[in-house]
């Protein structure tokens, strides 16, 4: 990538390609979380960023992105102690 901090040249596409890699280690995942299992939710809070919460009549849904180790983490602590929580990887952008 050919830049120019001087004639300000490919300064974008330099933003773009960075962007783009990071991009490659994080998951975007939606999770409906039951009123009565309401305190897994923190777990996310703490391990990844928001992009929509939505208050349903039986459940939280939210949808979140993060990294793949705490994208495992969520996943492992489901299977260990949440089962009610209902988890999905969804497809990135």
């Amino acid at each position: 990538v050919f830049i120019s901090a001087k004639k300000r040249s490919g300064l974008e596409f330099l933003l773009d390609r960075i962007r783009e890699i990071i991009s490659l280690n994080y998951v975007t995942f939606s999770v409906k979380i039951p009123y009565t299992d309401i305190s897994f939710e923190s777990s996310i809070y703490k391990n990844c960023k928001i992009i929509e919460k939505k208050y349903l009549e039986d459940y939280i849904y939210l949808t979140a992105s993060c990294d793949n180790k705490s994208y495992m983490k969520i996943s492992s602590l489901i299977s260990e102690s949440h089962k009610s929580v209902k988890i999905k990887k969804t497809k990135s952008k």
